[in-house]
């Protein structure tokens, strides 16, 4: 057993607790979340339990030699029944030991230091490559050009510009995930679609 705050917390000052001849401390009282889980197991499963701390004071590790230390290796020489932890699973533990279902789990991150406050107006452009942004362009523009032609069919080549133009503004709503009020027939639906489009970079540029 070792004490991780706040799932064990051990309370040397509220008894005396016996000492070993090492000097390391064979009894003494927990409390937390993993304390009352092995009060309930004990209770429900009818049976009794004395608590063991390892004298590295370590959770385990396994060394070169194949030999484990902490709890780990306590419960690997069969010196205890199991080990409270919580323990985190990773493959080397799992392969000689048992675990039971995750009972925790933990939001980690990593830091990393501010960033300048200026505004970068094509600061947007940098999660992408140049390869992926070219990809992105020529299917877009591609779309438009299929979408001038089926539209152009059976209308005069004087409209196929306006089907163009409608169709880039019209398509441009798929990579912001957001669709747009009105058809593309409506005489202010270019319009509307330029200053959602303005409307999109300038808080683009606002929140980066």
């Amino acid at each position: 057993m070792q004490t991780w705050p706040p799932h064990n917390v051990m309370r040397l000052e509220d008894v005396k607790a016996r000492v070993a001849m090492d000097g390391i401390p064979t009894k003494f009282p927990i409390v937390g979340p993993m304390a009352e889980i092995l009060t309930i197991l004990s209770e429900s499963l009818n049976f009794t339990y004395k608590q063991l701390r390892p004298q590295d004071e370590n959770w385990g590790m396994k060394d070169g030699n194949g030999t484990w230390s902490g709890m780990v290796g306590q419960v690997v020489r069969k010196e205890a029944d199991l080990g409270l932890g919580p323990f985190g699973i990773v493959h080397s533990r799992f392969q000689d030991t048992s675990m039971t279902i995750p009972l925790h789990f933990d939001t980690l991150g990593i830091l990393v230091g501010k960033g300048s406050s200026s505004i970068d107006p094509w600061g947007f452009v940098m999660p992408l490559t140049p390869a992926v942004w070219s990809a992105f362009f020529f299917a877009y523009l591609l779309v438009c050009l299929v979408h001038m032609i089926c539209l152009g069919i059976k209308s005069p080549i004087s409209t196929w510009p306006k089907h163009f133009s409608t169709a880039l503004l019209l398509y441009f709503k798929t990579p912001l995930k957001q669709g747009m009020a009105g058809k593309y027939e409506d005489q202010n639906y270019n319009a509307q679609a330029l200053v959602y489009i303005l409307r999109y970079y300038s808080a683009t540029c606002l929140l980066q």
